[in-house]
């Protein structure tokens, strides 16, 4: 398994595993991520935080690319596990928008090209 991100966020919890970070975005959800000390000790898992602001100016435009294309293959094989709140085409951009802005909105909404 690559050491490098996106992949060591993904699998660093999985069954026992040592080593890798758990990395967590945004700050979408208002909730605490409930996280046990056992979790950590003894494992040499570290914790990062990242925001897209961040990332957008930290990383070389080719380094975008492949996270993004990453990540996107990974939430076409993940689909099923994302509660979708709506689902837009491009043309409807506008109301993918306001629907991300709704108050009360759970899960994600899908713009697809």
């Amino acid at each position: 398994m690559s050491k490098e991100w996106p992949q060591e966020g993904y699998f660093a919890c999985g069954g026992g595993s040592s080593g890798g970070t758990l990395i967590t975005y945004g700050a979408m959800a208002q909730e605490n991520i409930p996280l046990h000390a056992s979790a950590l000790l003894g494992r040499e898992i570290g914790i990062r935080g990242l925001t897209i602001g961040r990332w957008l100016r930290g990383v070389a435009p080719e380094r975008r690319a492949s996270d993004i294309a990453s990540v996107t293959a990974i939430a076409f094989a993940l689909s099923a596990e994302f509660d979708v709140a709506g689902t837009y085409t491009l043309d409807q951009i506008t109301e993918a928008v306001q629907h991300v802005s709704r108050p009360g909105k759970i899960g994600t909404v899908i713009v697809k090209t």
